[in-house]
C-alpha cells in the first residue's frame, strides 16, 4: 500500500487531514502532501504513526463488521 491509497483509507474512517495530522504529530499539510503523492518519503516517525493509525483503524473496522 502506497501513501495515498493509506490515507484515503483512514478518510474512508472517516477522519479528516487535520484529525489524521493531529495524531501523527505533523501539519495538515504534510497529509495532504502525502495523500497527492507531493511527498513520497515521509520521516519514519511520522510512516510508523500512520501505519500504526491505519492498523488501528482497519481493526475497529473489522469488530465492527463482526
Amino acid at each position: 500500500m502506497n501513501w495515498p491509497e493509506l490515507i484515503q483509507d483512514l478518510r474512508a474512517a472517516p477522519m479528516t487531514q487535520a484529525q489524521i495530522a493531529v495524531f501523527v504529530g505533523v501539519d495538515q499539510s504534510t497529509i495532504s502532501d502525502l495523500a497527492r503523492g507531493r511527498t513520497s518519503k515521509p520521516s519514519f516517525e511520522t510512516a510508523d504513526k500512520l501505519r500504526a493509525l491505519h492498523k488501528r483503524v482497519q481493526r475497529r473496522k473489522q469488530k465492527a463488521e463482526a
